[in-house]
Order: C-alpha cells, then sequence, then structure tokens
C-alpha cells in the first residue's frame, strides 16, 4: 500500500499527544516453578527432559526458577504442588505432561481442582493444540504439552514408555502411527486386535 506522507505523519503527531496506542514494556525478571507431572516420570519408569528444557528457556529470559516439583498422575498432589508454588511467591507457574484427552491425563482436572479460571486449552497450531494458559488471581499457569517427534539431542520426553507400551501390547505397522495421535492409542489397540482376531470385543488386558 502506498499513502501520503501528510495523513502518516498527521496520525503519528494525534497518536502522540495522546500516550500513543501500544506501549512496549521490558520483560521483567519473573520467579517461576515447574510441575513435571506424569506417573512414568514420577515412579521413574522414564527419565525427565522437560526441566532441563524448561529451565533453559526461563534462565534465557532472565527468570528464576523457584522450585521444580513432580507429582504423578493425581489430580490433588497436582492441586497441592500449584498451591506451594504460589504460597512460595511464584508468580508463573509451568506445569508439563498429562494434556491431552486420555483418561489418566489429569493435569487440566488438577489445575481447575485449584481454583483456576480463565482457562484457555488447545490452540490451532502444531506444536501446541494442547497448549494451555489459565489463572489463578493473577498467577498465570501454562500447561505444556509433551511433544511427539524426536528432538535433535534424541527421542522425545515420553517415546521411550511409549515404544515399550508398543513392544508389550503388540501396537505395530500401521495402527503404531495411529496409536501415537492424542487420544488414540486404544482405539490403534482394538483395530489391531480386530485385524488379528476377527473379534472387536476381545478384552483388553491392563498393562500392569
Amino acid at each position: 500500500l502506498v499513502m501520503k506522507r501528510a495523513p502518516i505523519e498527521r496520525a503519528a503527531a494525534i497518536a502522540g499527544q495522546n500516550g500513543g496506542v501500544v506501549s512496549v514494556l521490558p520483560l521483567r525478571k519473573g520467579k517461576a516453578g515447574l510441575i513435571i507431572t506424569g506417573n512414568e516420570v514420577y515412579h521413574g519408569l522414564i527419565e525427565d527432559r522437560f526441566a532441563p528444557i524448561l529451565t533453559r528457556k526461563l534462565t534465557d529470559l532472565d527468570c528464576e526458577v523457584d522450585r521444580i516439583s513432580f507429582a504423578p498422575d493425581n489430580t490433588e498432589i497436582i492441586r497441592q504442588a500449584i498451591y506451594t508454588h504460589i504460597e512460595r511467591g511464584c508468580d508463573l507457574v509451568l506445569l508439563s505432561g498429562g494434556m491431552s484427552v486420555d483418561p489418566d491425563d489429569v493435569t487440566r482436572k488438577g489445575i481447575r481442582l485449584a481454583g483456576a479460571e480463565e482457562i484457555h486449552y488447545g490452540a490451532a497450531a502444531l506444536p501446541g493444540a494442547m497448549f494451555l494458559v489459565a489463572y489463578i488471581g493473577k498467577v498465570p499457569l501454562i500447561g505444556v504439552p509433551a511433544p511427539y517427534n524426536r528432538t535433535r539431542s534424541g527421542p522425545a520426553p515420553h517415546s521411550v514408555w511409549r515404544k515399550n507400551r508398543q513392544k508389550r501390547t503388540g501396537v505395530s505397522g500401521p495402527w503404531r502411527t495411529l496409536s501415537r495421535l492424542p487420544g488414540m492409542y486404544l482405539p490403534a489397540l482394538c483395530l489391531r486386535q480386530r485385524e488379528l482376531t476377527g473379534n472387536s470385543n476381545q478384552k483388553i488386558e491392563k498393562i500392569k
């Protein structure tokens, strides 16, 4: 687009007299708390890789990481962990894992149980479709979804556990790709068993 200079200068003068339309504030130093959720990490079945990555990103923004907590897939424990971080003066809380729609993904329920308001879940972008933002008072809570692709440093945080689970239950071939999608593991397992047995009502043995 092309415009004459005079209207632009007039608009800039009006904005300057009224304090401007947009103001850019400097980033302030925050005090953040991390809550790493998930039974696999909590019980030592897989190694956590979220804490180092999130810590590095926060420190790059001149934020202090006050504390790192680990919680199983339990809404009450997640709720208490959130309270603990806020009581310690954290003005930002990040929670990783448990952001999908599987029955054992209860991080969102724990956030709501803690009294969070203005919960915004999901973003029309990848990676981030399960990204969450909520507030408890003036403290923002950010839900960080687990990645489903490999990273430069190796497998994504939950890929090792997922690979072992697939080996034990026989989800392979084209169903393995389907099983990696959020909320599609059990449907993929049912389809795989139907393919092998011809019986869609076969009981699925609980993985212990």
